[in-house]
C-alpha cells in the first residue's frame, strides 16, 4: 500500500491543484483505490479536499492541531501524530478509535518507543529504523508486520506497486525491497502492523 504525502502549500488554491495532481496520477498509474493508497498531510486543507473527494479512502492528518473529534467533525478518517502527542494526550488515542479512525505514530525511532505504540495498538507507525521495528513488532506482538512506501514531493516519478515486503537492506538511493525495487523515501519508512 502506498502512503502518499500532501506537502502544505502556500495557499488552499495551490493546495487544491496539487491535490487534482495526485488523485490524477494515481489513476493514471492504477493505484486511485483504497486497498492500494493512503493519503497524509499537515494541511488539513488537502486532508479535508481528499476526504470530500474520495470517500471510503484513509486521509490522515499528521499535526497535533487537532484532536480525533475534531478530526472526525471535519470528515478526515485517519490521525498520524508524532508518537509524543499520544504520551501528552492519553485519550486520543481512545477517542480515535471511538471514532473508527486510521492511527499513526511518527517517527518512532527508539525501541522503548516502539513497543509502547505497538503495545498501544497502532495501526502503522513510521520510523527511520524499518528492519528493527519489524523484529521488535514480531517479538511483542503477534501481530503480522508489513511496510508501506512513503511517498512525497516530485509528482512526475513514476510510481512502484509492491506487494510483498520480506528482505530489506539499506542503500544509498533508499531501501531495496525483496529484489524488486526501491523505496521512494529517503529518510522514513512506515511499518503497517495488520490485525
Amino acid at each position: 500500500k502506498l502512503v502518499y504525502e500532501l506537502k502544505t502549500q502556500s495557499s488552499p488554491e495551490v493546495e487544491d491543484v496539487f491535490v487534482n495532481l495526485a488523485v490524477a496520477n494515481l489513476a493514471e498509474n492504477g493505484l486511485l483505490h483504497p486497498d492500494r493508497v493512503m493519503f497524509i498531510s499537515f494541511s488539513i486543507h488537502m486532508c479535508q479536499r481528499l476526504a470530500e473527494m474520495l470517500p471510503g479512502y484513509t486521509v490522515q492528518f499528521l499535526g497535533s492541531s487537532l484532536d480525533p473529534d475534531q478530526l472526525n467533525d471535519l470528515k478526515v478518517n485517519g490521525v498520524d501524530y508524532n508518537h509524543e502527542v499520544y504520551v501528552k494526550h492519553p485519550k486520543w488515542y481512545r477517542r480515535a478509535r471511538r471514532n473508527g479512525m486510521s492511527v499513526n505514530a511518527w517517527t518512532v525511532n527508539e525501541e522503548k518507543d516502539m513497543v509502547r505504540m505497538i503495545k498501544m495498538g497502532v495501526d502503522q507507525l513510521t520510523t527511520d529504523n524499518p528492519l528493527q521495528a519489524t523484529h521488535i513488532g514480531l517479538i511483542h506482538t503477534d501481530k503480522q508486520i508489513k511496510l508501506f512506501i512513503v511517498l512525497t514531493g516530485d509528482l512526475s516519478r513514476p510510481f512502484i506497486a509492491i506487494k510483498r515486503y520480506t528482505m530489506l537492506s539499506k542503500t544509498p538511493f533508499g531501501w531495496w525491497i525483496d529484489g524488486i525495487s526501491y523505496l521512494l523515501c529517503r529518510d522514513s519508512c512506515r511499518l503497517h502492523i495488520k490485525k
